[in-house]
């Protein structure tokens, strides 16, 4: 049997999340059982949402289980229109820590989005990765 990568993703937040300064919250992230565990580059997750600022604000993304790890540090957003923002990150080592350190394979990740110096309010959270998919 041959298997064959392709890309895959799963929509965290469809509506609006709002964030105030300070606040933070969890999504959950299902791990798929045909999750492609490679620490190349070019397999790394993206993570994409849009994202309002109230006001200029700074967001934090970390990954909740073994570490945590940090997907995106302070990163900070002015005062403006809605955009889109991507930010890739090393999926596999995060996903790979937390099976180690809880012994067995996880069904679900936790990613946690804190606010900071300001409100920001976020829509359509999705992380894109790849799987194997076995070919008769």
């Amino acid at each position: 049997m041959v298997n064959i990568i392709a890309s895959d993703y799963q929509v965290l937040r469809d509506g609006e999340l709002r964030l105030d300064d300070g606040e933070s919250r969890q999504l959950e992230f299902d791990i798929q059982n045909a999750f492609h565990y490679s620490t190349a580059l070019r397999n790394h997750g993206l993570l994409t949402f849009n994202i309002r600022p109230a006001e200029s604000g700074r967001l934090t993304v970390r990954a909740v289980g073994s570490g945590p790890a940090t997907i995106m540090n302070r990163r900070t957003f002015s005062q403006s229109h809605t955009r889109m923002h991507q930010e890739a990150f090393n999926l596999d080592a995060i996903v790979s820590a937390t099976n180690q350190s809880i012994g067995q394979p996880i069904g679900a990740l936790l990613i946690e989005f804190r606010a900071q110096d300001g409100p920001l309010i976020l829509s359509d959270i999705v992380i894109h990765y790849k799987i194997v998919v076995p070919v008769a």
